[in-house]
């Protein structure tokens, strides 16, 4: 209920009907998987299966609750991504009611990985700050393998050499050579000592807003 008044009370500001709505969740809303492909899948609706089940069981929630998409592989792991279905049924709804034909419903980080990823270096992973806390992409054999989020400041041990390396662990992938961020980076990274893992800074746009160019 209050997800479709403040969306109501938003789209009161504009003449909207008829026009196309684009839906961005922040990483609140959703949750990242890295799936591994079942050993007898055979086809894209195995996979798929595969991704719905896990998901599933991380959100600790049904089928009926579970609204889950994915881009599956059948010889390497894939990343799968849920959102609750109520959710995505209060959003049709308000579309609808407003005649507003929904374009699509995305999370924050699909557009800011879509924004910076050709920017990345061989071997680097994603950082993205933001005021929440910090997004961490996980990238091997030139594919986005995992997300992580984290809240929180940013300038915390959380974004140390420690947590990288787990992380390449937890995934089956090697280290990163390096960290492209994005966001509001750090001051104290200018420091010396500041890990072992280089950094470089790709820019300030690190949410939806920026990428598209809402805001300055």
């Amino acid at each position: 209920d209050t997800v479709s008044e403040v969306l109501n009370t938003l789209l009161l500001k504009w003449p909207t009907q008829g026009r196309g709505l684009h839906i961005v969740l922040g990483s609140d809303w959703v949750q990242f998987a890295q799936i591994e492909p079942p050993l007898d899948a055979r086809q894209r609706l195995d996979l798929e299966a595969a991704a719905a089940m896990q998901l599933q069981k991380m959100l600790d929630s049904t089928a009926a609750d579970t609204a889950s998409v994915c881009e599956p592989w059948l010889d390497a792991p894939y990343l799968g991504c849920a959102m609750q279905r109520p959710l995505l049924a209060v959003l049709t709804e308000v579309a609808a009611a407003r005649r507003m034909p929904l374009c699509g419903v995305v999370p924050e980080f699909s557009l800011v990985w879509n924004h910076w990823c050709k920017a990345l270096r061989r071997g680097e992973w994603l950082g993205v700050y933001t005021r929440h806390g910090w997004t961490l992409g996980v990238v091997a054999h030139g594919r986005l393998q995992a997300v992580r989020h984290r809240r929180g400041a940013a300038d915390t041990a959380a974004w140390q050499d420690a947590p990288l390396s787990q992380e390449a662990l937890r995934c089956h992938v090697q280290e990163p050579s390096g960290l492209a961020v994005c966001g509001s980076v750090p001051p104290s990274w200018a420091s010396a000592g500041r890990g072992v893992v280089n950094r470089r800074v790709l820019g300030e746009a690190a949410d939806a807003l920026a990428v598209l160019g809402v805001l300055p």
